[in-house]
């Protein structure tokens, strides 16, 4: 799956809120992630999934572009401190 930078992925979405009137909707599943849909009828819908164990990554696509990219916003450093505190602080 593609990462990409923040401007990509709010161009993403502007492709298909821009302009036009659209409806957020925002849900929390019992998996522990947070899934936002914005739709509109003009342009089709955009989809973000937020884990609430990855905060800062944001996986995405919308009926225009319907392959998964992920935003991460984290640092190399929050990402290790991520996966170390995973694996319970151990280091390899």
């Amino acid at each position: 799956m593609k990462t990409v930078t923040f401007e990509e992925f709010e161009n993403a979405k502007l492709e298909i809120i821009r302009g036009v009137e659209y409806h957020e909707d925002t849900s929390d599943t019992e998996y522990g992630t947070t899934i936002k849909t914005y739709s509109t009828e003009k342009n089709g819908s955009f989809y973000e999934v937020t884990e609430h164990n990855k905060p800062g990554v944001i996986e995405f696509w919308s009926t225009k572009h319907p392959k998964s990219r992920y935003y991460d916003d984290r640092s190399r450093e929050e990402i290790i401190a991520q996966y170390e505190e995973r694996i319970g602080g151990r280091r390899f």
